[in-house]
């Protein structure tokens, strides 16, 4: 297998994780913005069923009183008076205090839209970014595959990076069956959510090389 210059591979190296490290936050960015969405969610639910559930109290009410202002003969001779009045009064205020709550709750449920979509169009750059993280962590494991995945002769040759330390391959190895084990455990799209393994495979690369 082929390998890298060591001044090369350095650079990159560097570049790579100076990359990853500026970035290691934004899974746990994301899963926070998942977390406000779905309260956002919830709470636009929360409003439509208000709203709806108001429109129907008053649509009742408002039968109701239609009923109770036009009794039928049998009901005018069998319910007093005053009780019918009583009745009236009852349902014109349960009626009016409907419509107050009404307005509110239809005003809230475009409000709560607006904020819902404001957030889905945050989580998108958002998610974006992930997926340019875990770009980023594929490159540094190619560039580990080339930089150091040799045969013993190379690796103890003058040519190959970090020629002649057989301690620091054995640490450049566990980096690397670290970084296949978080693409094994870790997520594998930005729609599966964030993985704390993938999220610190940037420093455990950082503190082995080190």
């Amino acid at each position: 297998m082929s390998f890298l210059p060591a001044s090369h591979a350095s650079y990159e190296y560097a570049s790579l994780t100076n990359s990853i490290n500026s970035k290691h936050t934004i899974q746990g960015i994301l899963r926070a913005k998942d977390a406000e969405i779905e309260s956002t969610r919830q709470e636009l639910l929360a409003a439509k069923d208000t709203a709806s559930t108001i429109y129907s109290q008053i649509k009742k009410a408002t039968a109701d009183l239609d009923k109770a202002n036009k009794p039928s003969f049998l009901e005018s001779l069998l319910v007093p008076t005053s009780t019918r009045q009583e009745t009236v009064s009852h349902l014109q205020s349960t009626l009016f205090h409907l419509q107050q709550r009404q307005d509110p709750a239809l005003e809230a449920v475009p409000v709560i839209e607006e904020q819902y979509k404001k957030l889905l169009d945050e989580r998108k750059d958002i998610a974006l970014q992930v997926i340019e993280l875990q770009e980023l962590r594929g490159q540094l494991k190619d560039l580990l595959d080339k930089a150091f995945t040799v045969d013993q002769s190379t690796f103890d040759s003058e040519d190959g990076v970090f020629a002649r330390d057989s301690e620091l391959k054995k640490r450049v190895n566990t980096v690397q069956l670290k970084i296949i084990d978080a693409e094994k455990n870790g997520i594998r799209s930005e729609k599966q959510g964030a993985s704390g393994t993938r999220q610190s495979t940037c420093r455990f690369c950082v503190d082995v090389l080190e």
